[in-house]
């Protein structure tokens, strides 16, 4: 959801502080959440290389936002 929320527009931390109300979200450890951004960012990425289709956006706004998780690391 995060993801999408940045995709829509907004900041990250607008995004997380979002998803951080929800108790889904409410708990996450933030190393774990760091590593699956990580993931997240390289299968758009992949996907991006593969087939295109509009993913290459998605895989940039992803690896941007794993940017700003370890720059607050």
């Amino acid at each position: 959801m995060v993801l999408r929320l940045i995709e829509a527009g907004h900041t990250p931390s607008e995004a997380e502080g979002w998803a951080r109300a929800r108790s889904t979200f409410a708990g996450v450890d933030e190393r774990g959440l760091t590593v699956w951004a990580g993931y997240v960012a390289g299968l758009w990425t992949h996907i991006a290389v593969s087939n295109g289709q509009g993913s290459a956006r998605r895989a940039r706004l992803d690896r941007d936002y794993v940017r700003w998780r370890l720059d607050r690391a």
